[in-house]
C-alpha cells in the first residue's frame, strides 16, 4: 500500500512530513514494513491491522496544514494468504 501526500513550498529544505494513522503519529517499525519517503508512506505486506483513516501534515517554519483524510478498508484475506485490499479516499476532513 502506498499513499502519497502533496505539498507546496517555496522551498524543500525545511519542508517536513507527518504520517498519522486514527490520530496518532506512524512511525517507521524495525521490520521496515512502514517506510516513510518524504511524501509518501508505504506499508509493505499490508495486514488487516493497517486497516484506518490516514492523514499526512506537512511543516515548514511558516506553519503547518494537514491533509484530507483517506480511510483504507482491508476486506479480506484469500485462502491462500494474499491480500485483497481496497481503498476508499474520503475526501472530507
Amino acid at each position: 500500500m502506498a499513499i502519497h501526500c502533496r505539498a507546496e513550498s517555496s522551498s524543500l529544505d525545511d519542508l517536513h512530513i507527518d504520517w498519522y494513522k486514527d490520530g496518532r503519529l506512524v512511525t517507521t517499525d524495525p521490520n521496515a514494513r512502514i517506510i516513510t519517503e518524504f511524501m509518501a508512506l508505504h506499508v509493505i505486506n499490508t495486514m488487516p491491522q493497517d486497516a484506518g483513516v490516514y492523514y499526512c501534515v506537512a511543516k515548514n517554519s511558516f506553519g503547518q496544514t494537514q491533509s484530507r483524510k483517506a480511510r483504507i478498508q482491508f476486506l479480506s484475506m484469500l485462502s491462500n494468504l494474499s491480500l485483497l485490499i481496497i481503498f476508499f479516499c474520503c475526501c472530507r476532513t
